[in-house]
C-alpha cells in the first residue's frame, strides 16, 4: 500500500453525487481553522496486512504502522474517513485499497489519493434493524459486505453498491474459498454458499446453496482454510465435511475454550481463552504461550513461529519467544469528563457520575501531555492512589500562579497535581467532608479557582458543603443556606458564590468575614420566579464567567445570563435570554438547546456545547460566528460534553461522546505588546495555502488594516482578542493577488493609541 502522505487532503464523497467537501488537514501546521483529533489508542479489536503496514482498528481511526522505519499512521474523521464507530475494515492488496465498515453501515473506500464514502446503507431509511457492518471481504474487483439484512455487494472501481441477497437472519461473518471460488456466508441459524465463477444473479437465493446449521449454540465465527469451513460456536471448534451437512470433529486437540480463529496460508492459528496461541497445520499442534501475550485481540502470521498481534492499547509483535510492543499515539483513556489546559497541555478528568449524581467506578483518574507525551494518573498507575481504592475522578482546575492542577474526585476528596508528583485532600488534612449520604466518601463535583487564587470546591452534601482553600494556605467551609447537594459552583469578580443546586434552582451567597457565618447573606433564585425572569429551568449543566464578569448559566433550554455586578443579592438581579436574529427574525438565543457546556475564549467569544455541535457566538451576543457539526465539519458526536480553551493558541478542546478533537480557532490572550511587530502565520503564504492567515499578538480587539504597498486598503476589521483570521480576500470578496502588503493594527482603548505594523508575504 503506498503510504499517505501527511500533506495529503482527502476528499469525500457525499452521498452517491459527484459533490466534494475538503476537511482541514490533520498535519504539521496546525492553521487557524485547522482541526486536529485527540483519539483514544485504545480499543484496537482487528489487525491485518497492507502491503508494506500493518493495519490495526479500533472504534475511532485505523492505524498504519511501517515495521521498516517504525513510523504510524493514522486515518479518522479529521483527516479523511467520513465517520466514527469502526466496526471492521479489511485491505484489498490486488487494487491497492482499503474498505472500511461502521457501526452505522457507513462504508469508506480509502484509495491512494482519495477517500469515497458510501453512504446508502446508513442513510436507508427503510433498515430498521441494526445497519452494522460486521464484516467485510473481497474476490477481485467487488466488496461483499456481512450485515444484519444480508450480504451487499461493492463494486469497488465503480464505487458503488451491486446486488444484495437479503437473509432470514443477521450475517455474521464472510469468507472467500479460493480453492473452487465461492463465497461463503454464515447466520446464526444457516450457511450460505455461492460461486463467484459462474455469471449469476446474485441477489436471487435460488443461485446460493443454504445449509441449515441445526447448532443449540450461535456461531461465534467462521473461517475457510484449506478448502474446509471451521466455525466456532462457544468456543468449540468445528469442521465442516464437503456437503455442509453433517458436523464431523475439527481433529484439533484443543482443551482450553477457543475465542478467535485465524486461517492462515499453511496453518490455522486459534486464540485460547488464557491468550495462548495455538498453531495447527492439519496434524501437529503448536502452542505459544508467553504472559507478555496478555489481552490478545487479533493476530497476523509473520513465519517461523512469529507474528504480529493487537491488544487493547496497540500493535504487538511476537518473535524470538518475546513481545516487542509498539505503543500508538492518542488518549490513556477512553473516558473524559472535564478538561482544562495551562502552557499548552492539556489535562483530563475520566471519572464520571450518572444522571441521579451517583458514582460510576471509573479507574483511570486524570491524564495529561505535558511532559510531550501521554501520561495517566490513576490507581492502576499510582501507589498512592491505589492505596485509596481512587475512583471518579470527575472536575479539575489549574492555578496559575503555583501551576498546580486541582483534580475533583467524587470518591475521596481533591488530587493535587504538579510535576508527576501528587498529593491529596481529604477529610482528615482540610476543611473537606464525608457525605451525609455516603459517610465513606468524600465527595467533590466542581471546582473553580478566582481571581485572587483562592480554590473554592463543591463539596457534595457534606454539612458545611461550601469549601474553599486560599491562596496563602488557609482552609475554610461555610454551609449552604439550602440543601447541601450542590452540583456547580463559581466566584464573580464581586465575590458572590453562584451554586447549582441540584434540581433546585441558583443559589448566591455573599460569605462576608469567612470566620463567622453569622454575616453570611444569600439569595435563592428558582426556576420561573417573579424574580427569575426567563431563568425557567433548574436542570443545569454549566456555570461560567465571562471576561465582563456576565455570569452564564447552561441550561437544558438553553443559556440564561445574569448581568448583575454589585446587585447580585437583589431583585433586580433577573436572568435574562439573549435575542438574536438570523434572517432578520428575531428569537432567543439557542433556546430549544441542551446546553452541556460552555467556554469563554479571550474574545469573549462564548462556545456551547449542546447535543446539537457546537456554537460561537460573538461577544456583542448577537451573530453566531459558527456552528459545528457532524456534517460540516469532522466533530465525531453532536453531543458535547466539555470546551477548553488554550488562550495562548487559540486551540479549543472538545470533548464529545465520540471523542475528543480540537479546532485552532480565531482568538487568542492579549499581551502587553507597545508597538511590537504584528506576527503574521505563515508567512511567507505558500500558493498552495487554502487556510486562513493568523495575524497575532496584537492588541485586545485592535483594528486591523490590510493595505497594499502603496496604501490602498484591502481589509479592515477588528481583532478577536489578541488575533485578527484574514481569509485572504479583500473588501469586495475578492482573492487578493501575489505579492506584499502591509498590516496595521490599532488600539482604541487608551488615551494614546499606538500602531502595530506587518508585512504578508503572499505567494501566488
Amino acid at each position: 500500500m503506498i503510504r499517505y502522505t501527511r500533506y495529503l487532503l482527502l476528499l469525500i464523497v457525499l452521498g452517491f453525487s459527484c459533490s466534494f467537501k475538503l476537511y482541514g488537514q490533520e498535519n504539521s501546521f496546525y492553521g487557524l481553522g485547522d482541526w486536529k483529533s485527540y483519539f483514544p489508542a485504545k480499543g484496537y479489536f482487528e489487525i491485518s496486512k497492507g502491503e508494506n503496514s500493518i493495519i490495526a482498528t479500533n472504534p475511532y481511526q485505523v492505524t498504519l504502522y511501517y515495521p521498516e522505519d517504525g513510523e504510524e499512521q493514522t486515518l479518522n474523521k479529521v483527516n479523511g474517513l467520513s465517520d466514527i464507530g469502526i466496526s471492521t475494515s479489511t485491505y484489498v492488496d490486488d487494487i491497492k485499497t482499503l474498505i472500511i465498515g461502521y457501526e452505522n453501515g457507513n462504508i469508506d473506500i480509502v484509495t491512494e489519493d482519495r477517500v469515497v464514502n458510501l453512504n446508502g446503507i446508513k442513510n436507508n431509511a427503510n433498515i430498521i434493524e441494526s445497519k452494522r457492518i460486521n464484516d467485510i471481504v473481497s474476490s477481485g474487483n467487488f466488496a461483499f459486505l456481512a450485515t444484519s439484512f444480508g450480504v451487499v455487494q461493492i463494486d469497488l472501481l465503480a464505487h458503488e453498491f451491486g446486488s444484495t441477497l437479503f437473509s432470514q437472519s443477521s450475517i455474521l461473518d464472510l469468507e472467500v474459498n479460493g480453492d473452487n471460488g465461492s463465497l461463503v456466508a454464515v447466520s446464526a441459524d444457516d450457511l450460505y454458499q455461492y460461486s463467484l465463477i459462474l455469471d449469476q444473479n446474485f441477489a436471487d437465493i435460488a443461485n446460493w446453496t443454504v445449509y441449515p446449521l441445526g447448532l443449540v449454540n450461535p456461531i461465534d465465527e467462521m473461517v475457510v482454510w484449506k478448502n474446509q469451513i471451521y466455525t466456532l460456536s462457544d468456543g468449540v471448534v468445528m469442521k465442516w465435511d464437503e456437503n455442509q451437512a453433517v458436523l464431523i470433529g475439527s481433529g484439533i486437540p484443543v482443551i482450553r475454550p477457543i475465542k478467535k480463529l485465524v486461517p492462515e496460508v499453511n496453518s490455522l492459528l486459534l486464540i485460547n481463552d488464557f491468550d495462548n496461541v495455538l498453531e495447527w497445520d492439519g496434524n501437529q499442534l503448536v502452542q505459544t504461550f508467553n504472559p507478555c501475550l496478555s489481552g490478545l485481540e487479533d493476530i497476523i502470521f509473520q513465519g517461523e513461529g512469529g507474528f504480529y498481534y493487537v491488544v487493547d492499547e496497540g500493535i504487538g509483535q511476537y518473535k524470538d519467544g518475546d513481545c516487542h510492543f509498539q505503543s500508538i499515539d492518542g488518549l490513556p483513556s477512553l473516558f473524559l469528563s472535564e478538561m482544562s489546559v495551562f502552557n499548552g497541555s492539556l489535562y483530563g478528568a475520566t471519572g464520571g457520575v450518572n444522571q441521579i449524581y451517583n458514582n460510576l467506578f471509573r479507574e483511570d483518574g486524570f491524564f495529561t501531555n505535558e511532559s510531550g507525551e501521554w501520561q495517566l494518573y490513576g490507581r492502576n498507575t499510582v501507589a498512592e492512589l491505589e492505596e485509596r481504592d481512587m475512583r471518579d475522578i470527575i472536575c479539575v482546575a489549574v492555578d496559575g500562579e503555583t501551576e498546580e492542577v486541582y483534580f475533583g474526585s467524587f470518591w475521596d476528596g481533591v488530587v493535587v497535581y504538579k510535576d508527576g508528583e501528587i498529593k491529596v485532600f481529604d477529610e482528615e488534612n482540610s476543611s473537606l467532608q464525608n457525605s451525609v449520604f455516603h459517610p465513606g466518601r468524600t465527595r467533590v463535583s466542581d471546582i473553580f479557582i478566582d481571581d485572587s487564587k483562592n480554590i473554592w470546591m463543591a463539596n457534595h452534601y457534606a454539612p458545611r458543603p461550601i469549601v474553599v482553600y486560599t491562596s496563602d494556605g488557609n482552609w475554610h467551609s461555610f454551609p449552604s443556606p439550602v440543601e447541601t447537594n450542590i452540583e456547580g459552583l463559581v466566584v464573580d469578580g464581586q465575590g458572590f458564590v453562584w451554586m447549582d443546586v441540584r434540581n433546585l434552582g441558583i443559589v448566591i451567597v455573599d460569605l462576608g468575614d469567612w470566620n463567622t457565618d453569622a454575616d453570611d447573606k444569600y439569595r435563592l433564585i428558582l426556576p420561573n420566579s417573579s424574580d427569575a425572569t426567563l431563568f425557567d429551568n433548574a436542570q443545569i449543566n454549566e456555570l461560567t464567567v465571562d471576561l465582563d464578569g456576565v455570569v452564564w448559566v447552561g441550561t437544558q433550554s438553553g443559556p440564561v445570563r445574569f448581568d448583575c455586578g454589585s446587585v447580585a443579592l437583589e431583585s433586580i438581579c433577573a436572568g435574562r435570554k439573549p435575542i438574536i436574529e438570523i434572517d432578520d427574525v428575531p428569537g432567543i438565543l439557542l433556546g430549544d438547546e441542551n446546553i452541556r457546556a460552555i467556554a469563554i475564549d479571550p474574545g469573549n467569544r462564548k462556545w456551547f456545547g449542546t447535543e446539537n455541535g457546537v456554537y460561537v457566538i460573538n461577544s456583542n451576543t448577537d451573530n453566531i460566528d459558527h456552528h459545528f457539526t457532524t456534517s460540516n465539519s469532522p466533530l465525531p458526536s453532536n453531543i458535547v460534553n466539555d470546551i477548553a480553551i488554550d488562550e495562548e493558541s487559540g486551540e479549543v478542546y472538545i470533548s464529545t461522546e465520540g471523542g475528543l478533537l480540537s479546532y485552532r480557532a480565531e482568538a487568542t490572550k492579549t499581551k502587553f505588546v507597545d508597538r511590537k511587530k504584528a506576527v503574521v502565520y505563515p508567512n511567507p503564504v505558500p500558493p498552495t495555502f487554502g487556510g486562513q492567515i493568523g495575524i497575532k499578538e496584537l492588541s485586545n480587539n485592535a483594528l486591523v488594516r490590510i493595505t497594499s504597498l502603496d496604501g490602498r486598503l484591502i481589509y479592515e476589521r477588528r481583532a478577536v482578542g489578541g488575533q485578527l483570521a484574514w481569509d485572504g480576500l479583500d473588501r469586495d470578496g475578492q482573492q487578493v493577488k501575489g505579492g506584499i502588503y502591509l498590516v496595521f493594527a490599532t488600539s482604541d482603548e487608551s488615551l494614546s493609541p499606538f500602531t502595530q505594523v506587518g508585512k504578508i508575504f503572499l505567494l501566488h
